[in-house]
């Protein structure tokens, strides 16, 4: 008589990310807003940005959060006057250990500085 194991895995997927803003500060900084629909299980956010002007490279920058929250901001400074800049904001989830981390829900704008 042969048995199969079943395992059951247990894992969250972030909410999506939405009212993404940006706001040009000067002509060095801009300052993003986003929210979630709800105080989702997200453990953070992944926002990367990219200079379109000189085809730069990507820049990855860890946004974390916290249990309950649903509004978020991020300032990025010491960008190039002047230079147009893509950028990308990815929620992900709280891994359950040994599971991977779920992403979700990718936004995109332009700004120009």
């Amino acid at each position: 008589m042969r048995f199969r194991a079943l395992t059951w895995l247990s894992f969250s997927v972030p909410l999506a990310v939405e009212n993404f803003m940006s706001e040009v500060v000067s002509s060095t900084e801009v300052s993003l807003s986003w929210t979630t629909s709800d105080n989702g299980d997200q453990a953070g956010f992944t926002l990367t940005y990219t200079d379109e002007t000189v085809n730069g490279s990507p820049v990855a920058e860890d946004v974390p959060s916290e249990v309950g929250e649903n509004s978020f901001s991020f300032a990025l400074i010491n960008l190039f006057p002047g230079h147009r800049y893509q950028i990308t904001i990815v929620a992900y989830s709280r891994p359950e250990e040994p599971l991977p981390s779920i992403t979700r829900s990718t936004t995109r704008t332009t700004c120009e500085c």
